[in-house]
């Protein structure tokens, strides 16, 4: 592993190598840490330079979250002298990486997607986030928190990998409230990425799992109709499948990656 830093004006934010071969950014989701991928780097270093940057990162004021973040991901790409980059995005780093395909689209090779929706907030989903951001506001981070983790992994991984959800409750505990709120905010505010995707030559897919407690189960199946294959339903897994199922979600990578470079 090495450690990197990247400025961005008077910011400096880090970002972790791992291996060599063809580039593959990992984008971590909301509540979670830029440590969810090391597993990830035993499974796939010795084929690809891993890039991992820490997305739980203050931003400017007046700034929006995601335009900020995919800046940092193009500094690093910059940075390191890569054409094109490769990106594997969870929940909000999935979010990051539609934006970046969108906004960056000539150095965007692929995209690899997990627990994203396409579209734009719905009304009920962005009351939701207002309210959580009230919450967070008036000092109940650790309640929203747990509440928030404890419907994101399942009961069974819970139950078998207290350790592990233990360690991930207390970093996701000890992030920074106004990195939250900028977090919660932006995905309140992200764009529709539907009709693009219709049109656009990027190779992408999306992975969900059929049980995912988190994401609106009607847009995953609309999104699923629209986009056939390319938006799959995997049955056994919720939200966080990174962390709760790595092989499967690895094993996905590598054939995404293998059909991108055929």
């Amino acid at each position: 592993m090495h450690k990197k830093n990247v400025a961005i004006g008077a910011s400096r934010h880090p970002y972790y190598i791992y291996g060599n071969g063809t580039p593959v950014l990992l984008l971590h989701g909301y509540l979670e840490h830029y440590s969810i991928w090391e597993v990830y780097a035993q499974m796939l270093s010795d084929k690809y330079m891993l890039i991992i940057p820490d997305l739980n990162i203050r931003i400017p004021d007046g700034d929006d979250y995601i335009d900020y973040v995919a800046s940092y991901v193009d500094h690093i790409r910059k940075q390191l002298n890569i054409s094109e980059l490769i990106i594997v995005g969870h929940s909000l780093g999935g979010y990051v990486a539609l934006y970046y395909a969108r906004n960056y689209f000539s150095t965007t090779k692929a995209l690899f997607l997990l627990n994203v929706i396409l579209s734009a907030d719905q009304p009920q989903k962005s009351a939701l986030r207002l309210r959580e951001i009230e919450l967070l506001r008036k000092g109940a981070q650790k309640s929203i928190v747990q509440f928030g983790l404890r419907r994101s992994y399942s009961a069974n991984f819970i139950r078998n990998n207290t350790a592990l959800f233990k360690e991930n409750l207390s970093l996701a505990i000890s992030l920074n409230v106004e990195v939250q709120i900028s977090q919660i905010t932006s995905m309140i505010h992200r764009k529709n990425y539907m009709n693009w995707l219709l049109s656009s030559s990027l190779p992408f897919i999306v992975l969900h799992g059929f049980d995912d407690q988190i994401l609106n189960s009607l847009q995953v199946r609309k999104e699923r109709k629209v986009f056939d294959d390319k938006v799959q339903i995997i049955k056994g897994e919720g939200h966080v499948m990174p962390v709760e199922n790595p092989l499967l979600v690895g094993r996905e990578i590598v054939n995404f990656i293998t059909d991108v470079d055929v």
